[in-house]
């Protein structure tokens, strides 16, 4: 069989569809705009965490431009702030 061999000079083509939807990089951005980081997301995407209310569409884009440190920081803040809250309304509703 010859003119059938597979050398280094033989090349393959390919071939990637191109749809409505743009590609996306590992988190989820869309690929060559870098993910900007937002404290003010992180801090949103945790108080709708709390409540457990989440689209999946926003998920995406949380995932996409927030830090891991920012959603820790902001979760042991708002843990904090909801366990102080709830303390001074017991002692409030106690004290009555």
């Amino acid at each position: 069989m010859r003119g059938q061999q597979n050398g280094p000079d033989d090349s393959v083509a390919c071939s990637v569809p191109t749809g409505t939807s743009e590609s996306l990089n590992r988190r989820g951005a869309p690929a060559g705009n870098p993910p900007t980081v937002s404290f003010w997301r992180s801090i949103k995407m945790v108080g709708w965490s709390f409540l457990g209310i989440r689209k999946n569409s926003e998920y995406q884009q949380d995932m996409a431009s927030v830090s891991l440190i920012h959603i820790v920081v902001v979760a042991l803040g708002g843990v904090l702030v909801f366990v102080v809250s709830l303390m001074a309304f017991v002692n409030w509703v106690v004290a009555k």
